[in-house]
């Protein structure tokens, strides 16, 4: 888990029963039977949500568990910050205790920047958004933990592998009651806190990888920005400088992806 592996993501914390008391959380009154339904569609109007958003931007507080030269887990913090333009424009950029990362995805073109080395590696990324996330993810072997809520239909993606789906009640995160709903899959536990007011966003997710011994986390709290005012094709566009390299292997600039 590289801090510069993961260049997107979400949110972070679990309360315990006394502070969710003492925070007035109202426990989820569903049966077992009605938690999966409930769940799911809460999560499907979330999804329903981001797909319709033209554009958008969050900012993340990020939390995640990495390993030491020792073998033992360190805990690492980040700041996420990510632009989109649909249907196929992408600008993300990770701020951590390695440096910083950027990622563009623009007229079919994926950069992956490394501004410390004044390096950029770039690849094809026709299509999608989601096409250019399965580039990062599947081809170049990135590790995305929650690109899933930026595909065009995140709602599926996200249920796609659940065995369980829990509704766990609503819960204030930074003074806004949300929807907590908690899922899992293969190899993964996750939970998301989605705003239960009008704009239905994740304000808070954490996942568990379950396949792994240490049982590492990840999370991340998220602040949204939606404005009407067109976003502009500089925000999204690489423009490299004289000083800069273009480098011809993704683990010149992202060594040990995916770990």
């Amino acid at each position: 888990m590289d801090t510069m592996n993961k260049i997107l993501i979400s949110t972070a914390g679990v309360l315990c029963a006394c502070q969710s008391l003492a925070f007035g959380v109202q426990p989820a009154t569903a049966s077992e039977g009605q938690a999966r339904p409930q769940a799911e569609a809460i999560l499907g109007s979330m999804g329903q949500m981001l797909s319709g958003l033209e554009q958008f931007s969050f900012v993340a507080d990020v939390t995640y568990d990495r390993f030491g030269e020792s073998g033992g887990l360190l805990e690492t913090h980040e700041r996420h910050e990510v632009s989109v333009r649909r249907p196929g424009d992408l600008r993300a950029t990770v701020i951590g205790h390695g440096g910083a990362l950027a990622a563009l995805v623009r007229n079919g073109t994926l950069t992956i920047i490394d501004p410390l080395r004044n390096q950029y590696f770039q690849a094809d990324a026709t299509g999608t958004l989601g096409d250019a996330i399965d580039t990062m993810v599947i081809d170049l072997g990135l590790s995305l933990p929650t690109a899933d809520l930026l595909y065009d239909n995140p709602a599926e993606t996200l249920l796609a592998q659940a065995t369980t789906a829990t509704y766990a009640g609503v819960t204030p995160i930074d003074g806004v009651p949300c929807h907590h709903l908690a899922f899992s899959q293969d190899g993964l536990n996750w939970q998301v806190w989605i705003d239960s007011g009008v704009y239905p966003l994740p304000l808070r997710v954490v996942m568990q990888y379950t396949d792994l011994p240490e049982r590492p986390r990840f999370a991340a709290d998220l602040k949204w920005t939606l404005s009407s005012l067109p976003y502009q094709d500089t925000a999204f566009t690489f423009e490299p400088t004289s000083a800069m390299t273009q480098v011809a292997d993704i683990e010149s600039i992202v060594p040990n992806r995916g770990k």
